[in-house]
């Protein structure tokens, strides 16, 4: 069986990113469960927090120490020089 939702927000009416699927199946459900914890481990993941001057940090663990990241990790200067641009464009309603 796989669902959908749709959240009541203008970009919804367009564009539907959520979908979900419903098996039953304790060992399937056991490696999803497995496969999502593993997914938000620290060293797997980011943690994006607001800094002391209320700028975007991102923080994750390499080799068990804590690293920060100032500027959004694993982009590139043209994506996040991109993503500032589109910053400016009238879209607030669309979000």
């Amino acid at each position: 069986m796989i669902s959908e939702s749709t959240s009541l927000d203008p970009r919804s009416a367009n564009i539907n990113t959520e979908a979900g699927l419903y098996i039953e199946s304790p060992e399937l459900a056991q490696q999803v469960i497995a496969y999502m914890n593993e997914g938000v481990e620290p060293e797997n993941s980011y943690r994006v927090r607001l800094d002391t001057d209320e700028d975007l940090i991102w923080i994750t663990e390499i080799d068990g120490k804590e690293v920060r990241y100032h500027n959004e990790p694993e982009t590139s200067f043209w994506q996040r020089f991109m993503s500032r641009c589109i910053e400016m464009l009238p879209v607030e309603h669309q979000l």
